[in-house]
């Protein structure tokens, strides 16, 4: 009789670490889910951004890819508030500084894809600028280059507050 309550217990506990143990894995362990890649809905909203960079002073040099030697350029100081509609289309307005002028600020406009794997491109300035860019955090942060070759600027633009 004894060995059949010791045997009863021991399935019993067993059954109780049991269900312990399955408990604790389901809270302990994240749920996995597959990520969705991003779309031009990605970068929908307002951004901010600060830069600083070297830009060439009047028209690009023509073709715009040949390299410019570092004394030409200027710097280049720009504030700006972006707008990208989830559609395609952004809308800006930037205040900027060249070569230490008095800061000017103008509106632009343009177009902007986004890729699937979070990278994209946009053109600015009626085509003349053109721009690279990697989306981080779910479209919180916007890294960019210039690629097309009338200076050189790198920058970050930051989901405004609110707009998440």
């Amino acid at each position: 009789m004894r060995i059949v309550k010791l045997a009863a217990m021991f399935l019993i506990l067993a059954g109780a670490f049991a269900v312990l143990a399955s408990k604790s894995h389901l809270t302990v362990v994240p749920v996995a889910k597959a990520s969705e890649g991003c779309s031009l809905k990605t970068m929908q909203g307002t951004y901010g951004g600060v830069l600083t960079a070297l830009s060439l002073p009047g028209a690009p040099p023509i073709p715009a890819a040949t390299p410019q030697a570092i004394t030409a350029f200027q710097p280049f100081q720009v504030l700006e508030l972006i707008n990208f509609d989830g559609a395609g289309k952004f809308q800006t307005t930037i205040t900027a500084s060249q070569g230490g002028t008095p800061a000017q600020t103008f509106p632009d406009s343009g177009p902007y894809t986004v890729n699937s794997n979070c990278t994209g491109s946009l053109a600015a300035g009626g085509g003349l600028f053109t721009f690279d860019f990697i989306i981080f955090h779910q479209g919180k942060e916007i890294r960019f280059i210039e690629t097309d070759g009338t200076g050189v600027v790198a920058g970050t633009w930051s989901r405004m507050q609110g707009e998440e």
